[in-house]
């Protein structure tokens, strides 16, 4: 597979969100008031950060569906006549038959079957044989960045919008104050509100923009199964 500068970045920009939404949103809103915190939702948090690295290893490990050898040709053919898809064309790149709707994939110098496209966030093609995992990778990114957009908002409407002037007193780790949850606050610049403040305001703006993205790229990929097409299929409409 030939790898870019600009794909080795979204590989690692991927990891990084996630490692983000793994050790600092927990370490921002989630252990910080982990004694108020519901089991339910705390269990769910963890099950949707870990579903997702998963997706996201399966769709990247996976075999997309790649045409390398005649022994592949036989076996997606005998598959596409049983699906009323018959039909051969040749790949003057790989110089060899491949089955109808397959591409040649530049990146990784074959031919894949149904391709979709070549994702540099997993370093792999999404071809037939990983798309749905692809699509869930998608789908519970999603619910991650939801669930931190929650916890993130609720702590931060919880106590920073009713406070306009709060004093640098030592309070316990987010107190209930009439229903109100109120952070950790001391004299240290590593609690102070400001700095707490930017960080909480940070956290929303990767977690928000990240959830748009994913949100735009499953959108593409709900409207593709709908109409049973790919997104290179797509794109030549």
């Amino acid at each position: 597979m030939k790898l870019f500068w600009k794909d080795l970045l979204s590989y690692l920009a991927v990891w990084f969100v996630w490692l983000y939404g793994a050790i600092e949103v927990p370490r921002l809103v989630l252990l910080p008031r982990l004694s108020d915190l519901s089991a339910l939702a705390l269990i769910w948090y963890i099950f949707v950060l870990v579903t997702t690295l998963a997706c996201f290893l399966m769709a990247g490990r996976s075999n997309p569906g790649y045409v390398t050898s005649d022994e592949d040709v036989k076996q997606y053919v005998g598959r596409f006549l049983i699906k009323d898809r018959p039909g051969m064309e040749f790949c003057p790149k790989c110089n060899r038959e491949r089955p109808v709707r397959s591409h040649h994939c530049s990146r990784c110098n074959c031919c894949v079957l149904e391709m979709d496209h070549h994702c540099p966030f997993v370093l792999n093609c999404i071809g037939e044989h990983n798309r749905w995992r692809f699509i869930l990778l998608l789908f519970y990114g999603i619910l991650l960045c939801a669930s931190a957009q929650y916890h993130l908002w609720r702590d931060l409407l919880g106590y920073y919008a009713p406070t306009c002037g709060i004093s640098h007193a030592k309070a316990a780790p987010h107190t209930l104050s009439g229903g109100r949850i109120e952070p950790a606050i001391d004299s240290s610049s590593s609690s102070c509100p400001d700095y707490r403040l930017s960080r909480l305001i940070s956290a929303i703006i990767i977690s928000l923009i990240t959830m748009v993205a994913m949100g735009m790229l499953f959108t593409v990929q709900s409207i593709g199964i709908r109409e049973s097409r790919t997104t290179l299929e797509l794109l030549e409409i």
